[in-house]
């Protein structure tokens, strides 16, 4: 009785998530922030640990137990010694560790 409806019904919903889409990025392009300036750090404070700092500290140390207990840990030189030319590799010139 209705040929044409489902074809149509298609038509509409393609039609509707073009339209959808294509707002999309005009609805983001006029959103505007502020822009973000960075804070200098402090000239002469001396760094200290926070209360969470120090509780994730300790979290990782209690996994590198685990690791090295449960035989986790790769133990092969000529692979740890590769591992640390490309960390130096990352790590700009000057910045030293």
């Amino acid at each position: 009785m209705f040929p044409h409806k489902p074809r149509n019904l298609i038509v509409v919903a393609l039609c509707f998530c073009i339209a959808v889409t294509s707002l999309g990025p005009l609805a983001l392009a006029q959103k505007k922030t502020a822009p973000v300036e960075a804070t200098p750090p402090p000239v002469n404070e001396q760094f200290k640990f926070g209360d969470v700092d120090l509780e994730i500290l300790n979290q990782a140390d209690l996994l590198d137990v685990r690791l090295e207990r449960d035989g986790l840990v790769l133990a092969d030189e000529a692979a740890n010694a590769y591992l640390r030319r490309v960390g130096k590799s990352l790590i700009p010139p000057g910045l030293a560790l």
